[in-house]
């Protein structure tokens, strides 16, 4: 069942860092292995890497969690808060044992939506000769480098997944969840990928680019929105 109280952040406006309710702890699973990446439900009904996993463990000398590993994150937090300075920790550890017990080979990365932004980033932590001896290459699927407008609506209407239906899960609930979610911010379009004429939604009285998202937060009475967003501007062009 979704706790939708559960899942709301909240957010220290004095260090700009997001945490959950106290008590409420998210910890996402298979770290090193493949299990937290192959569905998306514990049902195991909606595939998520699962058919990738299938086709490349047909690859001569692939074993599952030796060669073929995975390093889930949890999606509502982004840099930078404490989550992601453990998780990058975490993940240097995992290349690097990953590395030796493959002969010293170098290792390919795959990264898939908020996980482009996620590795960018955490790229610009580690020095050149690291990623000279420990990195392959990496392959960034359907990255939102320079965000997406899926995050406007979610903002304004109903949450970040617009198919589920309201008998199930009240939009509006889901939308009170998506804009306390810290990452969610970080996914806004951005120039120059998104042009400063570039219209990202239109209403009866005005419309707002990446220029004016600030007007838009104020628009909707979400001032929170604007402070959020704001901690991003220089953060995803270095990355």
């Amino acid at each position: 069942m979704f706790r939708h109280d559960q899942n709301i952040m909240n957010l220290d406006t004095y260090v700009h860092l997001s945490y959950f309710p106290t008590g409420v702890q998210v910890r996402p699973k298979g770290f090193g292995n493949l299990d937290g990446v192959r569905y998306v439900d514990n049902l195991e009904i909606i595939s998520y890497y699962q058919v990738m996993i299938e086709e490349l463990l047909k690859i001569q000398g692939m074993k599952e969690g030796v060669s073929l590993r995975a390093a889930p994150f949890d999606y509502r937090y982004s840099p930078p808060s404490g989550k992601t300075t453990r998780y990058f920790n975490r993940l240097t550890r995992l290349i690097e044992e990953t590395y030796e017990i493959n002969g010293k080979k170098r290792v390919a990365i795959i990264s898939h939506s908020m996980g482009g932004l996620i590795f960018s980033t955490y790229l610009e932590t580690r020095p050149l000769v690291w990623k000279r001896q420990f990195l392959h290459s990496w392959s960034n699927i359907g990255g939102v480098m320079g965000g997406a407008l899926k995050l406007v609506k979610a903002f304004v209407s109903h949450g970040v997944i617009e198919e589920v239906p309201d008998v199930l899960m009240s939009r509006l609930v889901h939308r009170r969840v998506a804009r306390t979610v810290m990452s969610n911010y970080w996914m806004l379009p951005r120039y120059p990928v998104w042009q400063e004429d570039e219209i990202l939604l239109r209403t009866p009285t005005a419309n707002y680019t990446v220029t004016t998202l600030g007007d838009m937060f104020r628009d909707m009475e979400h001032p929170e929105g604007t402070v959020k967003s704001s901690c991003f501007t220089v953060l995803v062009w270095m990355s």
